[in-house]
């Protein structure tokens, strides 16, 4: 085992100081996420879960038993809110988000039954940092441009100085800068959240979301029209959910109704 190189591929190497720089940013062109672990197929996870009360005795895999077009008539049943809410409980999806403002990932976590695991920076260097503000804001005007500058000059000097470690110097960094994070959620939880575009976090956070979804239809489409219709409409239609044919479905989405393994 080469300790060195785990050290620089973690970015825990001490040897190793990022070169300062402060971009700022607009979150819009900031943001990244990446979606790196869901489920092996969530269809088939849904359906077995949403039909769990149903059989006799011997109890045998339901999957096995039913057409793909049956197996639609469920999942349109789950995807609908006509079903037990647990079945979307069961699906869970981990991704990795860059590029948003500290009080922006402060705010996400207090989204219920999600769970987050970020960077630190008590524990590392942010001297490369860069500063993010909301979308949906005037630009950030000169003078506070030139604050946000001090304001990592000072932290680059209480490293420099050797009087403070990067716990103390985190002191004079603005709520505004680059923050990344790992965090896992369910569907059920994704489909209960609200947004309020009157509240700027909210509104910035729906954003964030937007780009998760976009994330999660590129492996599971019919699960990502299901929270597009949740996230984008007040009065929720389940209508274009309801009258999907398996014709129709993506081949993306036919290849897990006809896995059987």
């Amino acid at each position: 085992m080469n300790i060195e190189e785990l050290r620089e591929a973690t970015g825990t190497c001490p040897s190793i100081s990022p070169k300062k720089r402060t971009k700022i940013l607009e979150l819009k062109d900031s943001l990244e996420v990446f979606l790196i672990d869901y489920p092996y197929n969530p269809y088939r996870s849904m359906f077995s879960t949403a039909t769990a009360t149903w059989g006799d005795n011997e109890y045998k895999d339901k999957w096995f038993l039913i057409s793909e077009e049956n197996k639609l008539e469920v999942l349109k049943a789950v995807l609908t809110h006509n079903t037990l809410p647990q079945t979307r409980e069961m699906i869970n999806f981990v991704c990795r988000v860059r590029g948003v403002p500290r009080w922006l990932f402060d705010y996400h976590t207090q989204i219920k039954f999600t769970t987050f695991m970020s960077i630190g920076c008590r524990d590392n260097n942010k001297l490369d940092a860069d500063i993010i503000y909301e979308n949906q804001s005037q630009n950030i005007s000169n003078k506070e441009t030139k604050i946000f500058f001090k304001l990592k000059d000072l932290y680059e000097e209480v490293i420099k100085k050797g009087q403070g470690s990067w716990q103390s110097a985190r002191v004079f960094l603005p709520q505004g800068y680059q923050h990344s994070y790992y965090f896992g959620q369910n569907l059920l939880s994704m489909a209960n959240m609200k947004f309020d575009t009157n509240d700027l976090r909210s509104y910035n956070l729906q954003f964030v979301y937007s780009k998760i979804i976009q994330e999660i239809n590129k492996k599971f489409p019919l699960i990502g029209l299901y929270l597009t219709i949740l996230h984008n409409n007040k009065d929720i239609v389940f209508n274009e959910i309801r009258e999907i044919k398996y014709k129709d479905l993506s081949e993306l989405d036919k290849e897990l109704f006809e896995k059987n393994d």
